[in-house]
């Protein structure tokens, strides 16, 4: 809702504005301009990124219609799961999860979250547990490697539009050269004909301000903001797992988690006491 209510006023502000200054909106509509623009903003990115990453840019779309990955719940959901897996350890010892991981039991009681690869970095660090991993920085070198992996992945949506935000104020220039050099053609006409095709031309270098720092470049911020949301959750699933194998009890072990989540969306202790109760 917000980012469809930032594009309304974004052109509203925009459109409006040059009305008031006397501005003609038809002569901003230059379609071979966008054209030249965004055809070259997106050939660029074809030549600069592999398809998959593509694809993963393509897929974070959607993530600009949403807050944040993880609201409160979710975290009062693995804060509950986690001290729940880790008192079964210390009092059935770590086999007991084996059968549970290989039933899908453990899968089923972390449904909240959506994303399979944060699912699988949950089950992966408890099988490390079962192998009998239990050093605790070779525990922790193993998830920051994992973490590294996934922020490589997360980013590069936000990187792909940083990079054509950076490029389009380039290409509205060439968009308006070109149109500048078609201008010079017909440099015979009358002032007033000239004039309106200059113009038309410069409408390029306005198009490629205009949607780089009004919106791809605001895309791409919110979609890295989004993403470390995402990193941040799997850094409280770390720190649990570390917590853990420092050999803190339960109660303490929430509590370290619970400082690593977000203060914005922190639940209070005594939310946390009363969930995990229920």
């Amino acid at each position: 809702m917000l980012f469809f209510l930032g594009i309304f006023v974004l052109f509203f502000s925009v459109g409006f504005g040059y009305v008031w200054g006397h501005g003609s909106l038809i002569l901003l509509w230059q379609p071979s301009e966008y054209l030249i623009i965004l055809g070259s903003g997106v050939a660029s990115i074809m030549l600069s990124n592999p398809f998959s990453n593509i694809v993963t840019m393509l897929k974070s779309l959607r993530f600009l219609f949403k807050n944040a990955p993880y609201d409160k719940r979710a975290y009062l959901n693995i804060l509950k799961f986690l001290g729940k897996v880790f008192k079964k350890i210390k009092a059935e010892g770590v086999i007991a999860l084996e059968k549970e991981l290989d039933d899908g039991i453990i899968v089923q009681e972390i449904e909240f979250i959506q994303d399979k690869s944060v699912k699988d970095f949950i089950t992966d660090a408890l099988r490390l547990l079962i192998i009998g991993v239990k050093e605790r920085y070779a525990f922790e070198d193993l998830l920051d490697t994992e973490i590294l992996l996934f922020k490589k992945d997360l980013k590069s949506p936000s990187k792909i539009f940083e990079t054509l935000a950076d490029s389009l104020p380039a290409l509205g220039i060439v968009a308006a050269v070109l149109g500048v050099i078609v201008s010079m053609k017909s440099i015979a006409e009358p002032p007033e004909v000239l004039g309106a095709m200059i113009a038309a031309a410069l409408v390029g270098t306005f198009s490629g301000i205009f949607f780089a720092y009004g919106m791809f470049g605001p895309m791409g911020e919110y979609l890295n903001k989004y993403s470390d949301y995402e990193l941040i959750f799997l850094d409280v699933i770390k720190k649990a797992f570390v917590a853990h194998l420092e050999g803190y009890s339960s109660l303490i072990l929430i509590e370290i988690i619970r400082k690593a989540i977000p203060i914005k969306i922190r639940p209070s202790f005594e939310e946390v006491e009363e969930f995990i109760s229920n």
